[in-house]
């Protein structure tokens, strides 16, 4: 007499396979628990198994690699499994012929990934039990109107759509959104590039702290024609030509505009200046006693001083040439400078070095071109230079007029010709009033 051993174990919250049982156990019920997965099946332990009822757990997914010999039914209903993997379906495919399945009741995945299983299903009638209770976990249209669940009664044009419309659909949409978002981008920049300068100079007076974090100097100045503005007086010319030696080598191949090569003749002076000023990079000032007494140091140190106020970048470089006068009588704003900013003493030790790292970094080398400018100057920036020189020249005249007024005149001189009955009288000797020319003596017949 053959004898079937039952093991009940419904219901009981259970998260695992039982770890021991009856010897012998043919049938094992394991309904209603929380099992989520199933170690392998075919372990000496359960070798006699014929029936496994998994049903109401929260499988995901069938992990068992073997099942036992001599298996009959399985039943893995009301979980949660969404698909099948194929090693899986070839495994129950090459079980025992009278090996039987139910799977209805999960919420399975119906789309062109879940196909296989479809076919499979379809394929494999006679060992589902539900065959045709087995249900997609969402409801699929067909056209537009009856809502199919059953995967048995879904057509597999539906299922997968073997025309691609749908996707020819998607693939439309998303080819019809590029091409706006290309066409859009490629007019973005070309404004962009259009209006390069506009951009940033709005960006910088009314984003100033996006600016610093967007652009950088290098894009700030791309468009100014020279690296540097030597700005010196005629006694330091040959600080001046020495700058040009050394930094317009082919080794460093920096541009300088100097007001003796560079201006450009027509123009008056105050739009030079300017012009020199805001189209470098870097502006160097050959600070020395001369320099300081000159009409032009004022015009042209305060001119570079405002543009890097102005620019928020520090563009000034300041060569010291021997004793300056004391700081009680320097320009306010050079005794700050000097007094806040390293400056550069002429024949200092790594003079040149010193230099060439002050000197714009260029990521490439700035256009060779002889136009000597190529943006037009500020205008307001050129009328407020010439207000200055207008200025600093009427007070030189007034103060060479005073000079004139209380100098003393020499009395004249009376000689007295032995060979002719006529005395003439002679004005004091020639003589030069700075800023006034040269003045002739007169002789007058008495």
């Amino acid at each position: 007499m053959d004898y079937t051993t039952h093991m009940d174990c419904r219901q009981g919250n259970l998260t695992r396979l039982p770890l021991v049982s009856p010897a012998n156990t043919n049938v094992l019920y394991l309904q209603n628990n929380q099992i989520s997965t199933v170690e392998d099946l075919s372990s000496q332990q359960w070798e006699n198994l014929t029936r496994v009822h998994l049903d109401g757990n929260t499988l995901k997914e069938f992990d068992a690699s073997r099942l036992p010999r001599r298996l009959q039914y399985l039943s893995l209903t009301n979980n949660s499994l969404r698909s099948m993997k194929p090693e899986l379906m070839a495994m129950f495919a090459n079980s025992s012929a009278t090996l039987s399945l139910s799977l209805s009741g999960n919420p399975w995945i119906c789309d062109c990934s879940t196909f296989p299983f479809k076919v499979w299903l379809r394929g494999h009638v006679y060992m589902i039990k539900d065959y045709l209770d087995i249900a997609c976990g969402e409801k699929i249209s067909l056209n537009d109107t009856l809502a199919l669940s059953y995967i048995n009664e879904i057509p597999d044009s539906v299922f997968c759509p073997t025309d691609y419309s749908v996707q020819k659909k998607q693939l439309a949409a998303v080819s019809v959104i590029c091409v706006l978002l290309a066409v859009l981008l490629v007019v973005v920049l070309i404004l962009y590039y259009r209006n390069r300068q506009t951009i940033i100079a709005y960006v910088y007076i009314h984003f100033y702290n996006v600016f610093v974090c967007v652009f950088s100097e290098e894009d700030l100045d791309e468009d100014k024609t020279y690296d540097a503005f030597v700005s010196y007086s005629s006694a330091d010319r040959d600080i001046a030509m020495a700058l040009l030696n050394s930094l317009e080598s082919n080794e460093e191949k920096f541009k300088l505009c100097i007001h003796e090569r560079d201006w450009l003749p027509g123009y008056n002076i105050s739009w030079n200046i300017v012009n020199s000023v805001q189209n470098s990079r870097r502006t160097i000032l050959v600070v020395s006693k001369d320099f300081l007494e000159s009409l032009w140091f004022q015009v042209e140190f305060h001119t570079a001083y405002y543009q890097m106020l102005e620019d928020r970048v520090d563009r000034l470089i300041v060569i010291v040439r021997g004793e300056l006068p004391p700081k009680e009588t320097i320009d306010k704003e050079l005794k700050f400078l000097l007094t806040t900013k390293t400056y550069l003493i002429w024949g200092e030790r790594w003079f040149w070095e010193k230099l060439k790292y002050a000197m714009p970094h260029r990521k490439q080398v700035p256009p060779t071109n002889k136009l000597a400018m190529r943006n037009r100057p500020n205008t307001a920036m050129v009328k407020t230079v010439e207000d200055q020189i207008a200025n600093l020249t009427a007070g030189q005249k007034q103060e060479k007029a005073r000079e004139k007024v209380d100098e003393p005149e020499e009395p004249p001189v009376r000689i007295e010709n032995n060979n002719q009955d006529q005395t003439s009288v002679v004005a004091p000797p020639r003589k030069t009033l700075r800023g006034l020319g040269t003045i002739e003596p007169k002789v007058q017949p008495v």
